[in-house]
């Protein structure tokens, strides 16, 4: 009996997955779809943390892996960052929004994190970059200096 049920836990898991497979916006990140990918690629990552099922993890990652490489792709492309610092694009960003240093200390934690980061003194972290990617609906790795 328990082994049935589990089973049944592993395939309804796997069927949440695909069911979410389904809602995958585009097989090509346009400037109409950025908005629906991001909000996808977010809706993966609140399911991952309800799941059991190594075998739905496993391809619930690879759909999320799937979607982050055609975001970062248009990304790359809509936003060139050839020889541009991560801090002069937050800059940029900070500038296109009207927002000054203190406006970000809930990203970084203080102003002057936010001002070192600036001045090229500290770099951006990880956990940074993906508060600052929520919030300016942008990848993550446009701030990091990968």
């Amino acid at each position: 009996m328990a082994k049935t049920l589990k089973k049944t836990f592993r395939t309804s898991e796997i069927a949440r997955v695909m069911e979410l497979k389904l809602d995958m916006p585009v097989l090509e990140v346009t400037e109409k779809t950025q908005k629906k990918s991001l909000d996808f690629l977010k809706d993966c990552f609140e399911l991952k943390s309800e799941l059991n099922s190594q075998s739905a993890k496993t391809l619930l990652s690879k759909i999320t892996k799937q979607t982050a490489i055609l975001i970062e792709e248009y990304e790359k492309t809509k936003y060139p960052t050839k020889d541009i610092a991560p801090a002069q694009i937050l800059q940029s960003f900070m500038n296109d929004h009207g927002l000054k240093q203190i406006d970000l200390k809930k990203e970084f934690g203080s102003q002057s994190i936010v001002s070192d980061v600036l001045k090229g003194n500290k770099n951006i972290t990880i956990s940074a970059a993906k508060k600052l990617g929520r919030r300016f609906s942008v990848s993550p790795t446009l701030f990091l200096d990968l």
